[in-house]
């Protein structure tokens, strides 16, 4: 899981640590999430996952950009995110652990009507997000 250099890609990444602790290297700086955060952001900085714990489990879901340009969020959230500042949610619920694993059941299955209704989902479960969002 640990991962030996940074990287970054042109896709967003919706993270979850579902349990333990994770810690990023991401723009210079160390990020620490507990269990129990989402946290989204453009991957097109460096990134690194440096550590975590034997007993931390996460879930990572990458997102076209594309999806993310032709959706109407709040102007505020959408320079942040392309800004690729960290958008972080450190009150995750279990629903979104079962989200998780819905979504990855949903992309196994390949077909194109199960990746439209996941990005549905993550487009209302970023929307409850940004309405908590101070930005």
């Amino acid at each position: 899981m640990l991962m030996a250099a940074a990287h970054r890609h042109n896709e967003l990444e919706l993270n979850m640590v579902a349990q333990g602790t994770a810690v990023y290297f991401f723009g210079g700086r160390r990020v620490t999430l507990p269990a129990n955060s989402l946290m989204l952001f453009w991957a097109i900085a460096p990134h690194q996952l440096v550590d975590a714990p034997p007993d931390t489990f996460m879930y990572w879901l990458t997102l076209p950009l594309s999806w993310f340009l032709h959706l109407n969020w709040p102007e505020p959230f959408r320079r942040a995110v392309l800004n690729s500042e960290l958008i972080i949610d450190p009150t995750a619920s279990p629903e979104d652990r079962q989200r998780f694993v819905q979504w990855q059941a949903d992309l196994t299955r390949n077909q194109p009507e199960d990746r439209e209704v996941m990005l549905l989902e993550v487009e209302a479960r970023l929307k409850r997000l940004v309405a908590r969002l101070d930005l």
